[in-house]
C-alpha cells in the first residue's frame, strides 16, 4: 500500500468518527429496524429540515465502511452496541480534549504556558467509557471489599462512580478532584441522584491534610499515571498509611503501554498513548506498576485485566 493510501485512509477515519459522533446525536440509529437496516424515505421524512447533515454522516459513514447502500435502503454493516460502546471513547479523546490536540504544535513550539484541558468534558465522558466497560467490575470489586468505613475516590470526576456504588452498597462516600469543573459538575449530578452520605470536595489528592480516620478504602480509576515519576506515586501510596490511619485498601485502575490490544476493544489505548505524551507524560508499563507497588509495601491480592485494551485493576491491601 502506498503512503498516499495510508494517508487518505488516515483522514477518512478521521472524518468517520466525527460522523459516528454526530450519526449518534441525531438519533439516527435508533430509526434502524430489527435487521439494522432503514429506509432512504424514512430517514429523508425525519430529517427533512436537516436534509445536508443527514448527507453528510450517510456519504462518510458509507465511504468508512460503516453502512451500506442499496435500492434505497441503508444497511448498518457494524453492531449497534458496538457502537454504543465505543462512541463514547471517540468523544473522550477527539472532543474532551479537542482543545489540546489543536495546539498541539504551539505546545511543541514552547508558546502556551499551561496544557489546554477541560476537566470537565473529560470527567463526562470519561463516565461514559466507564459505563460501558468499567463500572460492572468496579462494582463487583468494592462487593468483594465488604467495606463498612468511608470510600474514598481519588480523581472523581465527574462522581458517577462514586455515587453509585456508595448506593449500592450502603456506603459513605468522599470524591476529592483538583478540577473545579468536574467537581462542579459531580455535585450536580449528586443533587440529581438524592444520595446521603456523599460528599465531594476541590482538592490535590497529592497534599491532603490531617489525619481521616473514617477512610476504609481509596480508589483511583484512570488517575495514577498523572502522578509522576514513579518515585513520587510510591511516596504518595507510602504517605496514605498516616493521613488514613484505618485506610485497608487501594484500589487501581489503569491503562499500561508496551501490551498488545485485547480483542474486545483495541482503539482506547491508542488514543490515551497519545494525548497523554502529548502533555508530557509517559504512560507507564504494567511491570513499572509492579514495582511500585512493592516499593510501596502494598501486598497485591488480585489483578484483573478489564474490557479496555491495555487496562486493569489491581486491588492491594495495605500492610
Amino acid at each position: 500500500m502506498s503512503v498516499y493510501d495510508n494517508l487518505d485512509i488516515a483522514f477518512s477515519g478521521c472524518i468517520t468518527s466525527k460522523a459516528l459522533i454526530l450519526a449518534e446525536h441525531m438519533g439516527f440509529f435508533e430509526h434502524l429496524d430489527e435487521n439494522d437496516s432503514v429506509s432512504e424515505h424514512l430517514l429523508k421524512e425525519v430529517y427533512k429540515d436537516k436534509g445536508s447533515y443527514l448527507d453528510a454522516i450517510i456519504n462518510s459513514l458509507c465511504e468508512g465502511g460503516i453502512l451500506s447502500s442499496q435500492h434505497e435502503h441503508y444497511q448498518l454493516l457494524v453492531s449497534r452496541e458496538k457502537i454504543k460502546k465505543k462512541v463514547p471513547i471517540f468523544k473522550l479523546w477527539l472532543y474532551a480534549y479537542r482543545d489540546l490536540l489543536s495546539e498541539q504544535e504551539r505546545m511543541f513550539d514552547g508558546e502556551l504556558d499551561r496544557i489546554p484541558y477541560d476537566g470537565g468534558s473529560v470527567a463526562k465522558h470519561s463516565a461514559e467509557i466507564g459505563s460501558a466497560f468499567i463500572d460492572k467490575q468496579l462494582g463487583q470489586v468494592v462487593a468483594e471489599l465488604e467495606l463498612t468505613g468511608t470510600l474514598c475516590d481519588m480523581g472523581c470526576g465527574a462522581g458517577l462512580r462514586l455515587i453509585n456504588l456508595c448506593r449500592n452498597f450502603g456506603l459513605q462516600g468522599v470524591g476529592m478532584d483538583m478540577d473545579a469543573n468536574a467537581v462542579a459538575l459531580a455535585n450536580q449530578n449528586l443533587t440529581k441522584s438524592s444520595v446521603d452520605g456523599v460528599e465531594f470536595k476541590q482538592q490535590d489528592i497529592t497534599k491532603i491534610e490531617g489525619r481521616h480516620e473514617d477512610i476504609e478504602a481509596i480508589m483511583f480509576t484512570f488517575f495514577t499515571h498523572h502522578i509522576e515519576p514513579n518515585e513520587r506515586l510510591e511516596r504518595l501510596l507510602s504517605s496514605y498509611r498516616e493521613i488514613f490511619p484505618n485506610l485497608k485498601y487501594i484500589v487501581i485502575f489503569d491503562t499500561v503501554t508496551g501490551e498488545k490490544a485485547n480483542e474486545v476493544n483495541n482503539i482506547f489505548s491508542k488514543g490515551f498513548d497519545y494525548i497523554h505524551r502529548l502533555q508530557g507524560l509517559i504512560p507507564r508499563t504494567r511491570a513499572d506498576y509492579m514495582s511500585i507497588f512493592d516499593n510501596s509495601n502494598l501486598s497485591l491480592t488480585q489483578e484483573i485485566p478489564l474490557a479496555v485494551d491495555n487496562s486493569y485493576v489491581w486491588i492491594c491491601k495495605v500492610a
